[in-house]
């Protein structure tokens, strides 16, 4: 028997962000029958279930799984630094008890979580080492994480680095101003660990197939800065590395989005996957050369 024959019915909250809606695409082409939820009143590409996390609402509403994913959360670490409270009754009150009301049912839930729980003083920090966030968007993941925890042995956390677009739109701008030989300025003290999706989704499917608890964390395999980023774009263009002007997160007043660090240790991953960090220059080389093509 294929493992996804066991896993039945599978819940995913916030169908409609990226990673929610590549793992409903991935379960649904291996026959694994896939319910996904909108905030938005109407999904015109797929049927999804409407449920806002602001708003109150009824677990009743939603059909039995047996595993779900909360996907849905608010990312923006500005919008969560400039309204806390409100923030945190989606990112935490709302994920907190919708995880207890699908544990109540014998669902298991997996919760996206960040690195950003972590202050990123050190690389690859372990998951039970202590969090210490910085930020507003952090703290509310490390509360979230805690409650969601709790429901032991029904939930799992998987904490996340940035997970890679295809042709994130900070390099599409900055492609169409180095082709024109205009100058760009990128923050030489913010670091990526970048993830590619297709990997993440992996993660994500194997773990809703297990249904191991507790936490998991993934990252590239080490970390690299902007100013370093839009260097190699500009030798992909051909255009004069001079033309990349070095700045820092404090000068646009981002000093909360600026850890040393954001590799986490992936060993309980690869202890239980045999998956290993990508090389995170690797995946940023294949979003530049996407962005360079279609330049």
């Amino acid at each position: 028997m294929n493992d996804l024959d066991t896993l039945l019915d599978v819940l995913v909250i916030g169908a409609d962000s990226r990673i929610g809606g590549a793992v409903i695409d991935r379960l649904t082409n291996q026959g694994v029958r896939v319910f996904g939820t909108t905030r938005r009143p109407r999904d015109r590409r797929r049927e999804h279930i409407h449920l806002d996390l602001g708003e109150p609402f009824d677990i009743r509403s939603l059909p039995p799984a047996r595993a779900c994913l909360i996907a849905a959360a608010i990312t923006s670490l500005e919008a969560c630094e400039n309204d806390p409270r409100a923030t945190a009754r989606i990112n935490v009150d709302a994920v907190a008890r919708l995880a207890d009301d699908l544990a109540a049912q014998g669902c298991f839930t997996l919760l996206l979580s960040t690195n950003q729980v972590f202050p990123g003083e050190i690389a690859h920090p372990r998951a039970l080492e202590p969090t210490r966030p910085m930020n507003a968007y952090g703290k509310q993941k490390e509360r979230a994480e805690r409650k969601v925890l709790k429901l032991d042995p029904h939930t799992a956390v998987l904490r996340l680095s940035k997970v890679m677009e295809a042709r994130p739109n900070l390099f599409r701008g900055w492609a169409e101003r180095l082709s024109r030989n205009e100058s760009v300025q990128a923050f030489s003290n913010m670091v990526l660990a970048p993830l590619p999706l297709g990997f993440t989704v992996d993660i994500i499917c194997r773990l809703l197939m297990s249904r191991q608890p507790g936490i998991f964390q993934a990252s590239g395999d080490t970390d690299i800065d902007y100013h370093q980023v839009a260097e190699m774009l500009a030798d992909r263009l051909g255009v004069s590395r001079s033309l990349v002007e070095a700045t820092s997160a404090s000068d646009a007043g981002l000093d909360f989005a600026a850890p040393k660090h954001t590799t986490l240790d992936m060993s309980r991953l690869h202890d239980m996957f045999q998956l290993s960090p990508p090389s995170s220059r690797s995946v940023i080389e294949a979003s530049l050369d996407a962005v360079v093509v279609a330049n």
